[in-house]
């Protein structure tokens, strides 16, 4: 419904969305990888510890997949209000240009100020983000650790991160600079692709060698 208001308001531009592929495939590569590749989609890696404790695994394979278009939907959707309503070109010079764009968002001349259902749609997805790593974190250090999970692990696990994020970054450049420059290669690829692969391939090995 949010989603159709910006779209029909006056500041939609759909004049904006074209020309599609106006510099050709080229500029994609810079997109896609590593930022678009390991973010949102390189995070699902955290649901591999979940996948183990799931009972009926059968029936998520049928379903597995239907999150993850949802979610690619909602980014192509994101992307597209972004350019319809601050045109490319100058969507490029904000911090964060889908807050900046719903700013601009009227509907009737009497729904303003749209933004703030950004904000809540931040803190919430935030919350559920920070929920589920936490959660994996606890998993995979009581199987490290061999010692049964309690819910005071939980609360140690959010003092730590409470302590870390003390050290966060100065401003917003250096913000975007660590988040985008620094932490896709440094953590997002070896991490999300790197060590589950060569874990994959490990397990591969020992299955067959086990079996043979």
């Amino acid at each position: 419904m949010l989603a159709l208001i910006y779209f029909l308001s006056v500041e939609f531009e759909a004049k904006y969305l074209l020309p599609v592929f106006s510099q050709g495939w080229e500029p994609l590569k810079d997109i896609i990888f590593p930022t678009g590749i390991s973010f949102p989609y390189g995070e699902l890696v955290v649901f591999l510890v979940l996948l183990p404790i799931i009972a009926e695994k059968e029936k998520l394979v049928k379903v597995v997949w239907i999150p993850i278009v949802i979610a690619g939907l909602i980014v192509m959707i994101t992307m597209e209000l972004i350019i319809g309503l601050l045109h490319a070109p100058f969507a490029n010079t904000f911090y964060f240009p889908f807050v900046k764009a719903l700013e601009l968002v009227t509907y009737l001349g009497i729904v303003e100020h749209l933004e703030i259902f950004t904000y809540l749609l931040l803190i919430g997805g935030g919350l559920i983000k920070i929920t589920v790593f936490l959660y994996a974190a606890q998993v995979v250090l009581t199987q490290l650790f061999k010692v049964k999970q309690k819910s005071w692990h939980v609360l140690i696990l959010m003092v730590v991160v409470y302590l870390l994020s003390l050290y966060r970054s100065e401003n917003v450049a250096e913000h975007l600079y660590v988040g985008l420059k620094l932490v896709p290669y440094y953590l997002h690829i070896p991490l999300q692709f790197i060590v589950p692969l060569i874990l994959a391939v490990v397990i591969f090995l020992k299955t067959r060698m086990r079996n043979a």
